[in-house]
This record gives structure tokens, sequence and C-alpha cells, in this order.
């Protein structure tokens, strides 16, 4: 019934009389935000490890077990292959740890395959990549909630834990979304992620 009716409307409108809309001004503008990238990531990251190291209990043949997540973060293969190298320099063991919780079907070969969508490979990063997906648990918080972390970080001397900080999509709280939510979802593999989500 309505389009009938507007299409009767629209036979009534003289074709020869010519409407002119009034716009409002309208004007190109160009706004230019301050930019804080950095000019040589490499030589940051190094910088910043380098000024923490001396700090730190990790000794020369330690065996350091490096967090990798799931989330998009610019330059991530430059990142996570100048940490690698950062602490192979400084004599380390390096292991990289797939650490995204239940994403890559919350299997070993599929938190692999997901590393390797972002060109992190054993070949590219000359280290191995532990896609163990066993966890334990170590212990539990104040509040009585399960402490899960993956047996193959557990089995090293360190945990470098390296992911992006961020405000969370879905929630606010005091903790949302960076380190600690890559010690306990990440590391957490399939049943952390799975606890703690509930």
């Amino acid at each position: 019934m309505a389009s009938k009716k507007s299409f009767s409307l629209l036979e009534k409108i003289n074709t020869r009389e010519v409407v002119f809309m009034k716009y409002p001004r309208i004007v190109h503008a160009k706004q230019q935000f301050e930019s804080n990238c950095l000019s040589d990531i490499a030589g940051n990251i190094k910088s910043e490890i380098d000024k923490v190291f001396p700090y730190t209990k990790i000794k020369k043949c330690d065996k350091v077990a490096l967090t990798v997540g799931s989330r998009g973060i610019s330059n991530l293969k430059d990142i996570v292959f100048t940490i690698v190298n950062t602490l192979k320099e400084k004599g380390c063991d390096v292991i990289i740890i797939p650490s995204m919780g239940s994403h890559g079907g919350a299997t070993r070969e599929g938190q692999i395959n997901v590393l390797r969508h972002y060109g992190i490979t054993e070949e590219s990063m000359g280290v191995h990549i532990d896609g163990n997906m066993e966890v334990e648990m170590i212990g539990h918080t104040e509040e009585g909630l399960n402490v899960y972390v993956a047996k193959s970080a557990l089995q090293a001397d360190h945990i470098v834990v390296f992911n992006r900080v961020k405000a969370h999509t879905d929630f606010k709280g005091s903790i949302e979304s960076g380190l600690c939510k890559m010690i306990t979802i990440g590391l957490g593999k399939r049943e952390g992620a799975s606890y703690y989500h509930r």
C-alpha cells in the first residue's frame, strides 16, 4: 500500500518545476595528529632490554620462554625477532611459547599456524616454538581462583611476557587487556582461557 501511495504522489509532481536545495558551505579540512611512532623499532627494543637486563635474574645459558600471542600488533614479526636475538646475544637459550588461550582451535598445530600467519616460524626466528598445550595448576589467587600455567613455560628458568597493552573491547576494569591477560589467558592455554572466561 505504501509503495502505491508514494507512486501516485510522484505522478502529481510537475516535472517542469526544479527544486533547488540550499546546501551548507562545505570546505576541505585536513587534520594531522601528533605521531609518536618509532623510527628505529629494533634499536628501541634492544635499548629497553639493555636498560632492565642488569636488574633481572637472567644469567647466561638460562632457558628463557617468550610469550607470543595472536592479537594483531604492528611489526609483530620484527619485534619478536629483535627480542629473541637480543636475549640470544646475552647468552640465553630462548624458546617461543604460543600464548593465546583457545585461539587456533586450542591445538598445538593450530596455535603454531596462527604464529606462522604473522611470519613467526622456527626458521624465521631461529629458535624452537613449543606449542605444547598442557598446563599445570600452580596455586590459587587470594580470591581462591586456580592459576594455570603452560608446562613448557614452567620448564624454563624465566618467562618474558610480551603483549600489547590496551583497553578491553567488552568491559572496563582495573585489569583489562595487557600483560596480566597474557599471563592468565595466554599462558593458561585452553584450560586457563576456559576457566577465566567463566
